[in-house]
């Protein structure tokens, strides 16, 4: 099973499980005020799913339960709704699925100084695990429904 996951484009994690079809996750970490109202904290997590058209709704719950049930502040089209490579790739009536990941740099990164911060390790062991969860969901799910 090694050949699930492999990084094909930067920022970008094709899964595949036997019999089944890739699913796109484009994982982006942008800066942490852009594109948010001043004053505004930026949640932990963005999912995008081109509201809904460029993957399964399961998938994106799959995702956001197990980032929200970590602690973590997640929402889905909120702000951002998906890149173009998302939207381009991300297919749910014939079996493709995507979805992007926006994680906010505050949960692994010294912003100030462009460095690991102190929770990089554990942002690590967070998406090792979500990766994990995601091989699951795509070798569960039925050929043509979702992963």
């Amino acid at each position: 099973m090694e050949d699930l996951a492999d990084l094909e484009v930067p920022g970008v994690l094709r899964l595949r499980a036997p019999k089944a079809p890739a699913v796109p996750l484009v994982f982006d970490s942008p800066i942490a005020a852009a594109s948010i109202p001043t004053g505004t904290l930026r949640p932990d997590c963005i999912l995008g799913s081109c509201d809904g058209t460029s993957c399964c709704p399961e998938l994106t719950e799959v995702v956001r339960a197990y980032l929200a049930g970590r602690g973590y502040d997640v929402r889905v089209d909120f702000w951002s709704k998906g890149v173009e490579i998302v939207r381009l790739s991300g297919d749910p009536a014939v079996g493709r699925h995507g979805l992007q990941v926006e994680i906010s740099r505050r949960i692994y990164m010294d912003e100030a100084r462009l460095q690991k911060g102190a929770d990089y390790a554990a942002a690590k062991d967070l998406f090792t695990g979500l990766i994990a969860e995601l091989r699951q969901f795509a070798a569960d799910c039925p050929p043509g429904r979702a992963a």
